[in-house]
């Protein structure tokens, strides 16, 4: 148990997840270089999330994951760094667009944990909080392997979508597990919309990749048996998704939801058995 908590509390999982979720894309889409790209994930992931809990630093309601971080201040800002170097290598090797791409997906999130000239930043935006951590793991998890692929395919811009709603529906309840633990005047989207509306928004994000899902079957770019674990991983997703609760454990969301990513990444990987 010990293990597994580091292992998540240090942000390695979500970094395996976003890394996994690049690779599975990268192989679907005929990437060239996917392992090179899962690689550049994780370590992008791993420095970004790091940093964002070491830069905001001490506050009320602190997550286990925050906690542990700010514990362990010096190792992990060193690890951050390090993380960071590693993946501007890796860009660096891929190429110009790649390095506009990552600097486009840098400045988002920069922004998101600072904003010059104002105490503020775009976290204590609701919908700009949302909306630009999707955002990023859209580019990150996607873009790249859609802009490495040896052939774009058609309609790729709809599974551009498909990812940003399946990513939002996974994040959203991040923010009804941070009710309690925001900043009095930060406003996240559940204290702004109820429970009841998020959770219905989240039903509409969750129908997005559903419908796309039926539509993909019946033009012929899925099989039946890819349309059917699709199904069950989007299904998954949706259920853990729909009835989060701010009660829940930090393992219900940091392990479990964030998994569903992870999943989704092997399942694609899986797929390329299906060519």
């Amino acid at each position: 148990m010990k293990a597994l908590k580091f292992w998540i509390h240090s942000c390695l999982h979500v970094a395996l997840c976003a890394a996994i979720l690049t690779l599975g894309s990268a192989i679907f889409f005929e990437s060239e270089n996917p392992v090179t790209l899962a690689l550049f994930c994780f370590f992008g992931t791993w420095s970004v999330y790091l940093a964002q809990r070491i830069f905001k630093g001490k506050s009320a309601g602190l997550t286990e994951v925050h906690q542990h971080i700010l514990s362990h201040k010096k190792v992990y800002t060193v690890v951050a760094i390090l993380s960071g170097l590693i993946a501007a290598g890796i860009t660096s090797l891929l190429g110009l667009p790649y390095i506009v791409m990552a600097g486009v997906g840098f400045v988002a999130t920069l922004l998101y944990i600072y904003f010059p000239g104002s105490k503020k930043n775009l976290r204590n935006s609701p919908w700009a909080k949302i909306a630009i951590v999707t955002a990023v793991w859209t580019l990150i998890t996607l873009g790249f392997p859609l802009a490495n692929a040896n052939d774009l395919p058609s309609g790729y811009g709809w599974q551009i979508l498909e990812r940003f709603a399946f990513v939002a529906l996974i994040t959203v309840p991040f923010d009804i597990r941070d009710i309690l633990r925001d900043a009095p005047k930060q406003k996240n989207l559940p204290i702004l919309l109820g429970l009841a509306k998020t959770r219905m928004l989240m039903a509409i994000l969750l129908a997005v990749p559903f419908t796309f899902l039926v539509l993909y079957f019946a033009d012929g770019w899925y099989s039946i048996q890819q349309s059917a674990v699709l199904a069950v991983v989007y299904a998954v997703s949706g259920i853990l998704a729909l009835r989060a609760k701010q009660s829940d454990p930090e393992m219900y969301f940091t392990f479990g939801l964030e998994s569903t990513s992870l999943l989704l990444g092997l399942v694609l990987c899986y797929f390329e058995s299906f060519a």
